[in-house]
C-alpha cells in the first residue's frame, strides 16, 4: 500500500473521530439522555478506534490497499450501526438521523471497496457539524466519560 493510501485511512480516522466528539451534543425534552448519549456514541467511537488501531496494526495489512479496506469495512459498518443505535435527545434528532444515513452509506462504499476519498464530500468534510450550542453542553458530560476520555474526544 501507498504511504497516500496509509494517508486517507488516517485521514478518515482524524476527519470521523473529531467529528463524534460533535455528535455529543443534544438535550430537550422527549428524546434520549445527555448522559445516554454521550455514553453511547462514545463507546461506539471507543470499539471504532480500537478496531482501527488493532487493523492498522498489522503491516501485512498496511501493504496492500484491498487487504486494509477488507478488514476496516466490517468495523466501520459496526460503528455505523452502534451509532444509529444512540437515542439522541430530541434537539439533535434529525441531525443524529441524517448523520447516521450519511455513515451507513459511508460503510456500504467501504464494503464494496471504493475509493477512500468517495467518502468525503467536495470540501471534504465528513459529516455536518452538530448545533453548536448543543455540542457545547454535551462536551461537559463527556469531559467525565472514560470513553470519550480514552479516545481524545473533546480535548
Amino acid at each position: 500500500m501507498t504511504r497516500s493510501t496509509v494517508a486517507r485511512w488516517a485521514l478518515i480516522a482524524l476527519t470521523i473521530l473529531p467529528a463524534l466528539g460533535l455528535v455529543a451534543c443534544g438535550g430537550g425534552s422527549g428524546g434520549g439522555s445527555d448522559a445516554n448519549y454521550v455514553a453511547a456514541i462514545c463507546s461506539a467511537e471507543k470499539k471504532f478506534t480500537d478496531s482501527l488501531q488493532a487493523v492498522t496494526s498489522d503491516p501485512a495489512v498496511l501493504t496492500d490497499a484491498n487487504a486494509l479496506t477488507a478488514k476496516l469495512a466490517p468495523a466501520f459498518d459496526q460503528f455505523a450501526k452502534d451509532f444509529a443505535k444512540a437515542s439522541p435527545p430530541s434537539d439533535v434528532k434529525d441531525w443524529h438521523t441524517a448523520t447516521s444515513k450519511q455513515f451507513a452509506d459511508m460503510a456500504a462504499s467501504l464494503k464494496t471497496g471504493k475509493d477512500l476519498q468517495s467518502l468525503f464530500s467536495s470540501d471534504g468534510a465528513a459529516v455536518p457539524d452538530p448545533p453548536q450550542a448543543a455540542s457545547d453542553r454535551l462536551s461537559k458530560v463527556a469531559a467525565t466519560n472514560k470513553d470519550c476520555l480514552a479516545t481524545g474526544t473533546f480535548q
